[in-house]
């Protein structure tokens, strides 16, 4: 089977460190299991707010790439 990402290169590829604490698994399911919705909002909010980190970051001008 093929890895889904090709890690050989990893190496030159720009490191950054996120300040804080993301949520955990248990709070993401925690918040799905309320509601569906509330879950994919939780995801949304940490992800917005870590592309904007990126993009007033040194990182700015690198392509960004959102799983």
């Amino acid at each position: 089977m093929k890895p889904q990402f090709d890690l050989s290169q990893a190496a030159g590829m720009p490191h950054f460190t996120i300040e804080g604490t993301l949520p955990s698994l248990n709070e993401y399911l925690a918040e799905v299991g309320r509601n569906p919705r509330l879950g994919g909002k939780l995801k949304r909010e940490y992800v917005n707010s870590i592309i904007l980190y990126l993009r007033l970051s040194e990182y700015r001008h690198y392509p960004l790439c959102v799983l």
